[in-house]
């Protein structure tokens, strides 16, 4: 008698097949946004990682630093989060209560501190709180915008959600682990359980990815239509990390190809959203009348500052060495600020954001 994990393998493993469906492009902002913030990234990232491996480079830290942060848009989309400050409305809602304003008032410069201590007196830990946080921020935005991108209610074939997010979990978990073990784990790779835990992770990864096609496509040959984009993007999200376990070598060098895209995808979804949003009324909630130039000044206002809070301590001469770890560790507290304010400015649960982000981001153009 087969285990568990061996008949949802079987039951995976049965496809049924493949029907004569019909196939529609629904695009989540328009085919142009779609194209250019969520896909065309998925191929220039490996370029600005092939370049970015140039032994010209690599004797340089400064331009290290400059194609590991992408040109400036990992800086850029920390930088456009902290527009939401600048809206009146949000402003007061963040002062609602006491719960409220410790999230977004006492936690960010707690983290930054946090962050700076954690630098100095336990810099493993920090790194890998870093790391982790890192990785589960990339595959949230992930599950995040897949959600988006179907359009319930107008029968497209949509996989049960629970297991839609567990396959992009489980990539995640799946190519993580093999950056581990071939970073920082080597010595631990040698050890059966080890092995056997990573190939029990492969496991149900498959089986995931393999139910998925599955319920996919028996809801097709129930008549439901195929969103292109929507299956395009979850291939997308299942490849995210798969650079991440074979290339680099180090953890912002294995991570850059995923951030790129996910720097992109936020980008885009934060332009939609200002576009959309600021477009009526609600224009007066800001300080400038022009929300889209706003927009650009706040990225590049957080390019500037976490660009140069990088570049002082690679270029100024007589910077004593605590100044200039705890400005890197600054940068570094803005990173994991960035995480925290995402996993609550997004939380489309809370009828705030399903008012003043979730109705903007649906509605069509």
């Amino acid at each position: 008698m087969l285990p568990p994990w061996g008949l949802m393998m079987k039951d995976a493993l049965a496809l049924p097949a493949l029907p004569t469906t019909r196939a529609r492009f629904v695009w989540m902002f328009g085919q142009r946004i779609d194209l250019l913030a969520f896909f065309l990234p998925a191929v220039l990232a490996p370029l600005v990682f092939i370049i970015g491996q140039s032994s010209l480079l690599v004797k340089s830290a400064l331009w290290t630093a400059v194609f590991l942060n992408a040109f400036g848009l990992g800086d850029f989309h920390v930088g456009i989060t902290w527009l939401n400050y600048f809206d009146r409305k949000n402003l007061d809602y963040y002062k609602s209560s006491r719960a409220k304003r410790a999230i977004y008032y006492l936690a960010p410069p707690l983290i930054i501190v946090f962050t700076v201590l954690g630098s100095f007196f336990c810099p493993a830990a920090t790194a890998s709180v870093y790391m982790i946080w890192s990785v589960q921020h990339l595959v949230q935005q992930n599950v995040g915008l897949l959600l988006l991108y179907h359009n319930h209610g107008q029968n497209e074939a949509i996989v049960n959600r629970t297991l839609e997010v567990r396959s992009l979990h489980l990539a995640a978990i799946f190519f993580s682990l093999l950056f581990a073990q071939r970073i920082f784990l080597m010595q631990l790779a040698q050890f059966a359980i080890w092995k056997i835990m990573v190939a029990l992770v492969g496991i149900a990864f498959v089986v995931a990815i393999l139910l998925y096609l599955r319920e996919l496509i028996v809801q097709l040959r129930r008549g439901a239509y195929l969103n292109v984009p929507a299956f395009l993007f979850w291939c997308l999200s299942i490849y995210f990390f798969m650079p991440f376990a074979f290339l680099g070598n180090s953890f912002l060098d294995a991570l850059l190809i995923a951030n790129i895209m996910h720097w992109a995808q936020y980008i885009g979804i934060m332009f939609v959203l200002v576009k959309r949003k600021y477009a009526d009324e609600q224009i007066k909630n800001l300080p400038m009348g022009h929300p889209v130039m706003f927009f650009f000044v706040m990225g590049l206002g957080g390019l500037l500052l976490l660009e140069l809070g990088r570049a002082l301590p690679q270029t100024a001469i007589h910077l004593p060495p605590l100044l200039s770890q705890s400005l890197l560790s600054v940068v570094l507290g803005f990173g994991m600020v960035h995480y925290f304010q995402d996993a609550f400015m997004w939380r489309f649960r809370e009828p705030y954001y399903r008012e003043t982000v979730l109705a903007y981001l649906r509605k069509k153009s």
